[in-house]
């Protein structure tokens, strides 16, 4: 091995693992703003306003892939985001407006 190789491969394990503990903070970040902004920005008439408490996002990995998990608790809530032409949707738009957020934050 090569004199410093050491201390390389340390400096690069350090750095992976800050970089691995941004895309968590970051993730988490966003997948809050998303479910918070959905609530908001959501565009049905709130009858029992279950499908409006039941969206929810939240981050999590999946090996080395940092996943944001953006979704509805209620059961309808698929058909929210696909009948009437998406008419109803709100998941993709949000996470379409936060994604350069998301990007611009793990930079």
């Amino acid at each position: 091995m090569l004199k410093g190789t050491g201390q390389v491969l340390r400096n690069l394990d350090r750095w992976y693992q800050k970089k691995m503990a941004g895309v968590q903070g970051v993730g988490t970040i966003i997948s809050s703003k998303a479910a918070k902004k959905s609530k908001v920005d959501h565009p049905w008439k709130n009858q029992s306003y279950a499908a409006e408490q039941g969206l929810y996002g939240k981050f999590r990995w999946q090996g080395t892939q940092g996943i944001i998990e953006h979704g509805h608790r209620v059961n309808y809530g698929v058909w929210l985001e696909l009948a009437h032409d998406g008419k109803y949707a709100i998941l993709e738009k949000t996470l379409n407006e936060l994604s350069p957020e998301f990007r611009n934050r793990v930079k």
